[in-house]
């Protein structure tokens, strides 16, 4: 649909790259200032085709990240954003930092070595649909982040697993 670049749909403003792996796409020029309806159900389509979209060479302000991530539904706040100061008055946004500020506090939640594979928001009953992950400061090396096609995962199993996790969840 968009993979061939902005013109595959007129009127956007942005294309969509699939990787080629699994899952993911990266996404350039998105319009996260001003982008329109019809542009964000163009970007809500490719995400539930390639899962994850990794939007490249933009920035953006805390205010777009919470506009555009409040398009896809209710926020699920972490309960460490319940905590005082964590990110000023931007409490749908949990800072994961390992720096420290001038005073030697740590500059936000789950620092280096803190955080390794995980689900996020595991301890809702229904997890949101998505999760965004923005890098403010990437180290020279390493600092990787991976994803995992759980769909693909299911559809591999043996018919026999699959019967004996019908029905459960976590």
């Amino acid at each position: 649909m968009m993979d061939t670049g902005p013109t595959a749909q007129s009127g956007l403003r942005f294309e969509v790259k699939p990787s080629g792996g699994a899952l993911g796409a990266d996404v350039f020029g998105f319009p996260f200032k001003d982008f329109t309806p019809s542009e964000f159900a163009a970007m809500r389509a490719a995400w539930a085709q390639h899962q994850v979209l990794r939007f490249r060479g933009i920035d953006i302000t805390d205010a777009d990240q919470i506009r555009f991530s409040g398009q896809l539904g209710k926020f699920v706040i972490h309960p460490r954003q319940l905590q005082e100061g964590t990110h000023g008055a931007h409490r749908e946004i949990l800072v994961i930092s390992n720096q420290k500020k001038a005073d030697g506090t740590p500059a936000g939640d789950l620092g280096d070595g803190e955080v390794n594979w995980h689900t996020d928001t595991w301890f809702v009953t229904r997890p949101p649909s998505a999760s965004i992950l923005r890098a403010l400061q990437l180290p020279p090396r390493g600092g990787n982040t991976y994803f995992l096609n759980m769909y693909a995962a299911y559809e591999t199993l043996s018919d026999a697993l699959r019967q004996a996790i019908d029905g459960r969840y976590i």
